[in-house]
Formats: structure tokens, C-alpha cells, sequence
């Protein structure tokens, strides 16, 4: 039962921080008409294979994963990490910030 619980935990921050990321960006797009082309998860190479696209994992949906362990419920803190990390921050601030935590590893 606690594993049922850690992973129900696990998948709704997930799902919270990626809905956070892309109401972020709806909202920047919103107030300062800047058009941004969203990188999706997965992405296809240049022979036509699916990959997943880790930097988009790493520069928008870790550091709302990281919001999560600031409160509870975690979610919530992971929905309002996403939401303002992806509001506040434009696409090359967010590849900077993501290649600084590739540091960290």
C-alpha cells in the first residue's frame, strides 16, 4: 500500500509540474505575444526515429519537480514551480538554467 501511495505521488507531481510548464507557457505567450514553439517530450531524429528529448525534461520539468519538496502537497508546489519557471523565464534563459544543472549531476 505505501508503494501504491509513493507512486501515485510520484506520477500526479509529474503531471502537475508538465500541466504547470504548459499553462506557463500559454500565459507568457498571453501577455508578451512572443511566439514559442513548444518542445514536446518526445521527438523524432533526423532517420525518422522517436526519442525522448531530455533537455526539455531538464530545462522546464526538473525544477518543478525540485518545487515539489518544498511543501506539501507536493503537487501543488510542482503545478506552481512549473507555472512560474515556464511564465517567467524565456526559452533561452530556461536552456541556460538547464544546461547549469547538467553541472550538478
Amino acid at each position: 500500500m505505501i508503494v501504491l501511495r509513493f507512486l501515485g505521488t510520484v506520477a500526479s507531481v509529474i503531471l502537475a509540474a508538465i500541466a504547470g510548464n504548459l499553462l506557463g507557457a500559454q500565459i507568457r505567450l498571453m501577455v508578451s505575444e512572443e511566439l514559442v514553439e513548444p518542445e514536446g517530450l518526445v521527438k523524432r531524429d533526423e532517420e525518422g526515429q522517436l526519442s525522448v528529448n531530455l533537455q526539455t525534461i531538464e530545462a522546464s520539468i526538473l525544477p518543478a519537480i525540485l518545487a515539489a519538496f518544498i511543501g506539501k502537497p507536493r503537487w501543488l508546489f510542482a503545478f506552481l514551480g512549473g507555472l512560474i519557471y515556464s511564465g517567467l523565464f524565456d526559452k533561452d534563459s530556461q536552456k541556460l538554467l538547464g544546461s547549469g544543472l547538467r553541472l550538478f549531476k
